[in-house]
């Protein structure tokens, strides 16, 4: 069973922050975040986060860090964020999803130490936080990737290594997916991180 807790927060700014979509209609700004946790508590990394439009469209995908946390900002026209689903999975956990991203919101403020330093104040304040804790169960597993993790020690790093071979020879989508790969089964703390570096750069986040 998934157990998903679930807190949404957003901000009504006297400093509202607009913008156009393609379509011409007006926007709103959204960072989707939180943190992804085993049972137990233990953060996990590498879990694949995906924004859903109602047609089945990745409009945006994310990755957990190190810490469990991850975060996906998206420019969204005015009603178009309750239409959209939030999907998360991992080879080695049970897959969750949300319908429904925005149903019982909150309405709270981000806070101003996550701003980036190319982020301007105002705008990062009237942006609405969606924020969405997961806590995953183990799962079984599969044929390739059972649930026990890799019995070879070596296994995963076959990954990493194919991966930078092939982002050396500038074939850096094919090297994105084994990255992703060795994201969620690597047992090298700085490989993996240096891996969800890499998806962070190279990886399309819109398919």
């Amino acid at each position: 069973m998934i157990r998903l807790l679930v807190l949404i927060t957003g901000l009504a700014s006297a400093l509202s922050f607009t913008a156009k979509t393609n379509s011409g209609a007006e926007a709103a700004g959204y960072v989707f975040e939180g943190r992804i946790m085993s049972g137990n508590g233990d953060a996990i990394a590498g879990v694949e986060v995906l924004i859903v439009d109602m047609e089945g469209k990745v409009r945006k995908r994310a990755f957990s860090g190190m810490d469990g946390r991850y975060q996906v900002p998206l420019l969204l026209a005015a009603d178009e964020a309750q239409k959209l689903r939030m999907e998360v999975s991992h080879v080695y956990y049970q897959p969750a999803k949300f319908t429904d991203i925005l149903a019982g919101a909150m309405i709270g403020a981000p806070s101003l130490k996550n701003l980036a330093p190319d982020q301007m104040a105002p705008v990062f304040a009237s942006m609405r936080t969606v924020r969405h804790d997961f806590a995953l169960t183990r799962s079984s597993g599969s044929t390739r990737f059972p649930a026990q993790g890799p019995l070879d020690y070596m296994f995963p790093e076959s990954y990493f290594r194919e991966a930078l071979l092939l982002a050396s020879q500038d074939r850096k989508a094919e090297a994105a997916e084994m990255m992703k790969v060795y994201a969620q089964i690597g047992r090298n703390p700085r490989e993996v991180e240096r891996s969800l570096q890499f998806l962070s750069e190279h990886y399309r986040q819109d398919r």
